[in-house]
């Protein structure tokens, strides 16, 4: 184990520990800037790339639909959505994508001085689900006093109710996201078989791999997700990766992919901006008025082809380690 790491997980043990009462729920996170890097992760990468090339001869498109939506959920997730790429086509597989719980924002002071507004627990390497403190509430962890931050705009309630403090102003709220994925294949049944067979076998053994790039490759990969999420399987780990690149629209890939909205069956394209993506995962925002859910409540995305993206995506992570190698 190298200083760094050991740097870690002297940092983990020292860690102020949440009060037990406030906790609800837990589960192990990925975190993406802090892996164990693994020096044989490039040539793993290319061995995978090619495989990937092996398979997609004569072989059905594999098509995958993504879909996001805030938590809590509100409003209601519409029926659907139904996009027409995956007409005709059946659904033969699902997984889960990175998601986070909801999480009440404090302001943090320290000896008297102010320090901003920020997660009870996003510093942590465990995920956590927390109870709703009140405003008058207040916590201490290392030293570090937080107290209850009051929003700008209420967040509602999967009934529609708005989130409140017992004197009737607005708890300050980062929302959560949930993701899922759902794989379409064409062809006769045991064709469809075959195919989404042979690639989750590769996709989960290179969903394995991300767990040890470079910080520089996960940073690029994840950008979005700086803190991580919870941990999802292999599988969900490369499908995840292959939308992440495709949303950022690398001039030098054919990797894309775009994000709808929907009502019924009509579809309507719009653009995320990177500043306002990583507006709605900073881990420290500026104040509580800058946390409104940014984007539409729910929205899906298609791959049109996940082998074919498996192997550009492959050349993008390349790529970005040799970019920093030439710098």
């Amino acid at each position: 184990m190298d200083a760094d790491s050991d740097n870690s997980s002297r940092e983990e043990q020292e860690m102020p520990q949440i009060p037990p009462g406030i906790i609800l729920e837990i589960s192990e996170k990925f975190r993406p800037l802090h892996t164990d890097i693994s020096s044989s992760w490039r040539s793993t990468l290319m061995e995978f790339q090619q495989s990937f090339r092996d398979c997609d001869h004569g072989q059905e498109k594999l098509k995958c639909v993504l879909t996001h939506s805030v938590v809590p959920e509100w409003p209601k997730r519409p029926d659907g959505p139904c996009p027409p790429e995956v007409e005709g086509m059946e659904p033969i597989a699902m997984g889960v994508g990175p998601s986070r719980w909801p999480q009440q924002l404090f302001t943090r002071s320290q000896a008297g001085r102010e320090m901003g507004v920020a997660e009870l627990a996003s510093a942590l390497p465990q995920s956590y689900r927390l109870k709703t403190l009140d405003v008058a509430s207040k916590v201490e962890l290392g030293g570090v006093m937080y107290t209850p931050a009051v929003g700008h705009d209420a967040i509602h309630n999967v009934t529609g109710n708005p989130i409140l403090f017992s004197n009737g102003q607005p708890v300050a709220l980062r929302t959560g996201v949930n993701r899922n994925y759902f794989v379409h294949a064409g062809g006769a049944a045991h064709e469809r078989i075959t195919n989404i067979t042979s690639f989750f076998s590769l996709a989960a053994q290179a969903g394995q791999c991300l767990e040890s790039l470079p910080t520089s490759v996960s940073r690029h990969l994840w950008r979005d997700w700086p803190d991580g999420f919870r941990t999802i399987g292999d599988k969900g780990m490369w499908v995840s990766a292959l939308f992440e690149l495709a949303w950022q629209q690398s001039a030098e890939s054919q990797l894309t992919a775009d994000r709808f909205t929907w009502i019924g069956t009509t579809n309507t394209r719009f653009d995320l901006s990177p500043s306002a993506s990583q507006q709605s995962t900073s881990s420290n925002p500026a104040d509580a008025s800058t946390l409104a859910p940014v984007g539409p409540p729910h929205w899906y995305s298609v791959i049109d082809d996940l082998v074919s993206a498996s192997i550009a995506a492959i050349e993008i992570l390349l790529a970005v380690e040799d970019t920093k190698d030439c710098e």
